[in-house]
């Protein structure tokens, strides 16, 4: 080994004592110190529709103990309508805002592999940074956090992960817990009076059969539960309830499969290829929700609703329904929490496991407090 090797070493070793010292000294200090007053927050969450609402509680817990701070949330594109209308969010932008220096705190909830990218480095500039980070000296999602939070070692519900961050800044006793979404007006009213399967009488129950990865008939995708399965429950209550299937227009087929596996599905109320005001009318509207663990489940504790999730290969200590009158079904005796979106077995044991009488007699109990 060259001289010039060893010193090459030497250094690197000498380095990385010397950072590791200065983390250990003041990992405290960074801790402790006093928390500024915000005028402006910025707030980041780039998941999905159930991410945008697990955040609700955290953010109206944010805005509840600084009433004066105003709270943007940076967002997809796709995701800018999801938490439109509630008055704790004061702005919600797809892109960074060109004036950073307006903001005073950034707050940064699970953001994924996005670091990477260098427009986000740009957030730097903001003086007061919190968020989460994974275990260890340098692993933070979000590098040069002030104040973070590690992730648990048991899996915990996302909206816990999300108000462990925001405890970094707000007491306990200032902590609220409810999903929250707003109103989107009478778009299910006017839909469901165009429908002449519609009986306004009746009371509505929604299925919802697709989920990510489901995009054609493969009983391999691991949120599959059998459609035959969705006919049998659909026929059971159809008689007395309004039944209406929701779905994306690439989930169409399920819907045709369900209604040819039904005894009688001429009363069946189709709403595919919606958007997303539609759903949160529909859902809102709903005396009961079926679904498989999707966007629906979240959607229905923002709203307060009667949910049933059905759950296979998904961590239900993470992803459960938020609310009181949301029950879930899920059988951990059996190949489950693999968290893919394809079985690797050839069919989702997980999900065949969910019997029709489980469902069934879940939404009877459902059903029964809502009279």
């Amino acid at each position: 080994m060259s001289e010039t090797t060893i010193k090459q070493i030497e250094n690197f070793v000498r380095n990385c004592v010397l950072d590791f010292s200065y983390w250990w000294w003041t990992r405290g200090h960074k801790n402790q110190h006093r928390t500024p007053e915000p005028k402006k927050i910025l707030c980041i969450e780039l998941g999905c529709l159930g991410d945008q609402i697990a955040i609700t509680p955290a953010l109206k817990s944010l805005s509840d103990y600084y009433p004066f701070a105003h709270i943007t949330l940076l967002t997809l594109s796709d995701q800018v309508d999801t938490l439109k209308g509630l008055p704790f969010i004061h702005e919600i932008v797809p892109e960074i805002p060109n004036d950073l220096l307006r903001f005073d705190w950034l707050v940064v909830f699970y953001a994924g592999r996005v670091w990477h990218l260098k427009k986000y480095q740009r957030l730097q500039i903001i003086p007061f940074k919190i968020g989460v980070a994974n275990h260890g000296m340098a692993s933070s999602h979000f590098p040069n956090l002030d104040r973070k939070v590690k992730y648990p070692h048991e899996p915990k519900h996302m909206v816990e992960s999300n108000l462990d961050v925001i405890r970094l800044v707000v007491p306990e006793h200032a902590i609220q817990k409810r999903m929250y979404l707003a109103s989107r007006g009478n778009i299910a009213r006017d839909y469901l009076n165009g429908t002449r399967e519609y009986v306004p009488t009746k009371r509505t129950i929604i299925l919802h059969p697709g989920s990510k990865g489901i995009d054609k008939y493969d009983i391999s995708a691991s949120h599959f539960w059998p459609y035959e399965r969705w006919a049998a429950v659909a026929d059971y209550f159809i008689k007395d309830y309004n039944i209406i299937i929701t779905g994306t227009m690439n989930e169409m087929f399920l819907y045709r499969s369900i209604c040819n596996s039904m005894q009688d599905s001429r009363n069946v109320i189709c709403c595919f290829g919606f958007d997303k005001g539609l759903l949160f009318s529909l859902i809102k509207k709903a005396d009961l929700i079926i679904s498989i663990d999707s966007g629906p489940v979240h959607i229905s504790s923002g709203f307060f609703r009667p949910i049933i999730s059905l759950m296979g290969p998904e961590l239900p200590e993470i992803w459960r329904p938020w609310s009181k009158n949301g029950k879930y079904l899920f059988h951990d005796e059996v190949c489950t929490r693999c968290r893919k979106l394809r079985c690797k077995y050839g069919s989702a044991k997980c999900m065949q496991a969910i019997t029709i009488k489980e469902v069934i007699s879940f939404a009877e109990e459902l059903l029964s407090y809502t009279k």
